[in-house]
């Protein structure tokens, strides 16, 4: 199986532990982004991975080509353009102090790409899937076109199209563009969506969020809407900190009753960011390989988890280790 995704990668620039940003002289590097940090998972799963992106032809786009390179992620659909690489600074969270993320993404490489600068029909041919996310369309308007020549020469091709809303209010607030009209396009396409009833004003039009305040609500409006939408995967913290939760999730097919996983328990989390990409490369894993829905849900649910106890962007784990999550090994006991 090979998956596709388009998406922006990006220098990340984090204060150190809990301190504020810019609090002390020192901010670690690294790199990450959303549809990076899925094909990522998605890898080190076993699955065969291909990313399209613009990276500058500068010194850090070198550095972000190996990044990809090294974690297992092909890079021959990866163009190479004069620009800048995107940047986020993120301040990790601590008790009742939220995580914050600040983006300094404008006239990026990615962003200024042309929206036709890919041949989507021989980038996905032989793929089983196309993994998109809500953020890509928020960069630039020619990003959000070139995300929609994507979806529709996946369905086009007979390939499947997974969509994460990944709702991001300060980058569409920094686009000046309307969300809801960019992201309408894509979710038609789409055949699996993650979203959440947070998500409902960017996901529906006006007349169908009313009953969309809850999860089922949420997607008998979604299936309604959208006639080539086949399940909708939901997921959900329930705590009072930014590091001690429980983490839930719900998937629902079109004309099947809701499955929900098994609640899974988050004490003193390492950091939040990526979670939710290892959610949805979990899931995305076990679909793909056909697995009942109770499985591969529990199975994401399982990789976010971890995914939490792990600095950085990305989800360094296997599936044997998703696995002993799954069967309740004891993280008491060294692994030798």
């Amino acid at each position: 199986m090979r998956i596709v995704a388009l998406g922006e990668l990006l220098l990340r620039l984090k204060s150190p532990g809990a301190l504020r940003l810019m609090q002390g002289p020192v901010l670690e590097a690294d790199f990450g982004g959303s549809e990076f940090n899925v094909l990522a998972l998605l890898s080190r799963l076993g699955l065969v991975t291909d990313y399209v992106t613009t990276l500058p032809e500068n010194e850090l786009g070198g550095a972000a080509l190996r990044q990809v390179v090294a974690h297992g992620v092909g890079a021959g659909h990866i163009r190479r353009a004069p620009g800048r690489l995107g940047l986020y600074f993120l301040e990790s969270g601590s008790g009742l102090r939220r995580p914050k993320v600040l983006y300094d993404r404008a006239d990026s490489a990615l962003a200024r790409t042309p929206a036709d600068s890919f041949n989507w029909p021989e980038i996905l041919r032989g793929a089983g899937c196309l993994h998109l996310s809500g953020i890509t369309p928020a960069v630039s308007a020619q990003a959000a076109t070139m995300a929609c020549h994507a979806a529709r020469a996946a369905r086009t091709a007979g390939v499947r199209v997974s969509m994460d809303i990944n709702m991001r209010a300060t980058l569409w607030a920094q686009s000046g563009r309307d969300a809801s009209a960019a992201l309408a396009p894509l979710i038609a396409e789409a055949a699996v969506l993650f979203a959440t009833p947070a998500d409902a004003p960017v996901c529906l039009p006006p007349s169908a969020r009313a009953e969309a305040d809850s999860t089922p609500g949420l997607a008998a409006a979604l299936f309604a809407h959208y006639p080539k939408l086949e399940v909708l995967v939901s997921g959900s913290k329930r705590g009072t900190s930014a590091a001690d939760f429980n983490l839930l999730a719900t998937a629902q097919h079109r004309g099947s009753a809701a499955v929900s996983a098994r609640e899974i328990e988050i004490r003193s989390a390492a950091e939040n960011i990526g979670a939710g990409d290892a959610l949805v490369g979990g899931c995305l894993y076990g679909l793909l390989q056909g697995w009942p829905t109770p499985r591969w849900l529990q199975f994401g649910l399982a990789a976010q988890a971890l995914k939490h106890t792990i600095p950085g962007d990305i989800a360094l784990v296997s599936r044997e280790e998703i696995e002993a999550v799954l069967e309740g090994a004891s993280p008491l006991r060294v692994q030798r």
